[in-house]
């Protein structure tokens, strides 16, 4: 894939003043190399007993107890009955070990942990896992449906009144381009926010992973690099970056009820490089404003 994306001349790709359609031209290349380079195979749902902790030694047990309780049925005997007890009592044992080392691993881990997300992630390994799916909605109407339609609609439409700001009264001027400063959209820019970005962030709307920019940043930087300048000296923010998929999260009590639910927005992965180095940016010169005001 590495190669692929060297060998492609990423200049041409700038076939207009418009960085939506060089952004779009971009990323049909990359998700070309993703089709034909990333091996995709059909996997089957495992069986969910609802359980990090539920290890193989717990397993294996299981598969005894219920061989010993069907041999205990056919036989009805006082040997089936004691196998049946023995085997029984080894998989409350191998249950209660599990859990146990689970939770002294998961305590380790949190102690150990240098970052917040990595904390929070060990925290909700200690929560019983829920099942994601919302099945069903209660509208404005005050019905209960369970249309997937309509269970997106009515979140939607929620979300949407929640996030309406009142225009001000007295609006603080925006400030323009040159106060801010100008960002370097250069090679080596790019190549730092693309090397730093976290594989385990969810995909947004382009289907284009963190993991793909930032194993493939060596041979991506430069074209993203050209194509932030033509977005940034042109003033035009591809149109389809603005879009995201919207995740609706329960907080708590009644499932069916949409203001129990927040939204979270995947955005982009490729706007939010060229977000990171325009924060870069700001910061720098905000650091600078301030040292300055202060000596």
């Amino acid at each position: 894939m590495k190669i692929f994306f060297q060998k492609i001349n990423w200049k041409s790709l700038i076939i207009s003043s418009d960085p939506s359609k060089t952004a779009e031209h971009f990323e049909s290349h990359i998700k070309l190399a993703m089709l034909n380079y990333i091996p995709s195979r059909t996997l089957k749902p495992k069986r969910q007993l609802g359980n990090l902790w539920f290890d193989h030694n717990c397993d294996q047990t299981r598969k005894k107890l219920l061989s010993a309780w069907k041999n205990f049925k056919q036989k009805l005997s006082a040997i089936s009955a004691d196998i049946y007890k023995r085997e029984k009592g080894g998989y409350y044992f191998a249950l209660k070990r599990a859990r146990r080392n689970f939770q002294l691993k998961i305590n380790e881990d949190i102690l150990n942990s240098t970052s917040s997300s990595d904390w929070w992630s060990h925290i909700r390994k200690l929560q019983p896992r829920s099942s994601p799916s919302i099945l069903t909605m209660r509208t404005a109407n005050n019905t209960v449906t369970d249309e997937t339609n309509q269970i997106a609609s009515t979140l939607n439409e929620f979300f949407a009144s929640h996030s309406k700001t009142k225009p001000s009264a007295d609006p603080t001027p925006l400030p323009s381009v040159e106060s801010i400063g100008n960002p370097i959209f250069n090679r080596q820019a790019v190549l730092s926010v693309l090397r730093k970005l976290s594989p385990q962030k969810a995909t947004g709307p382009d289907g284009i992973p963190n993991i793909l920019l930032k194993n493939c940043s060596l041979s991506l930087a430069f074209p993203l690099a050209v194509l932030f300048r033509q977005s940034y000296s042109t003033g035009i923010f591809p149109t389809h970056w603005k879009s995201a998929s919207v995740v609706p999260i329960h907080k708590s009590k009644a499932r069916d009820d949409p203001s129990n639910y927040r939204p979270i927005s995947l955005l982009p992965s490729i706007s939010k490089v060229i977000e990171t180095i325009v924060n870069q940016s700001i910061i720098g010169l905000l650091t600078v404003f301030s040292r300055s005001t202060q000596g």
